[in-house]
């Protein structure tokens, strides 16, 4: 589990960059304090404190974004996603949201290949 869990972390990090769209991944942590840990320019990681579960840490932030911020919210869970869409913001599901990553990926992984094949032109300079 916790495997899984820091692959779709750095999935995350690694689509918010690409993408240049910041991300907040929310966690149920049952922690003393909620913690908040940015991991890069775009992406934070939430850890709720116990008593409050991820859902309702997102259903509060949703609820109080501004009316120009937009925030799209990953769920699957139909309460928080009518929440979320009354309160403005967007909606995907779990499995869009994996289609997003997956494809991010393939065009992060292109992009890495096309600029090494721009770098090696086939001759190696022993000197």
């Amino acid at each position: 589990m916790e495997y899984a869990k820091e692959l779709l972390i750095n999935k995350i990090i690694n689509f918010s960059a690409f993408e240049n769209i910041i991300c907040a991944i929310v966690f149920d942590a049952k922690l003393e304090q909620t913690k908040i840990e940015t991991i890069s320019k775009n992406t934070t990681i939430i850890y709720t404190k116990q008593g409050i579960t991820a859902d309702a840490y997102i259903e509060n932030y949703i609820c109080e974004l501004k009316e120009n911020n937009k925030a799209t919210v990953v769920t699957n869970d139909i309460l928080l996603r009518d929440i979320s869409t009354g309160f403005g913001a967007l909606w995907i599901s779990a499995a869009s949201f994996k289609e997003m990553l997956d494809s991010c990926e393939k065009k992060i992984n292109h992009a890495l290949e096309t600029k090494n094949r721009r770098k090696f032109d086939g001759k190696i300079n022993l000197k």
